[in-house]
C-alpha cells in the first residue's frame, strides 16, 4: 500500500538540555508494522522552530 502522507506533531517537548531518541512504525488498514532501529541520541536547539 502506498502512503500518501506522513505527519508527526511533538508538543510539550523539553529543550533544557535533555537527550532524545525515537523509534517509529507504521499503521496502516492492513496492520503495522514492527518499530525501527532507535536513532541516534541526540539534543535540540535552544530557539523554537516556526512552521
Amino acid at each position: 500500500e502506498e502512503v500518501s502522507h506522513t505527519k508527526a506533531i511533538i508538543r510539550n517537548i523539553q529543550r533544557d538540555n535533555r537527550w532524545y531518541t525515537f523509534r517509529v512504525a507504521a499503521v496502516t488498514r492492513l496492520g503495522y508494522s514492527s518499530f525501527s532501529t532507535t536513532t541516534k541520541p541526540f539534543r535540540l536547539n535552544s530557539r523554537k522552530k516556526q512552521i
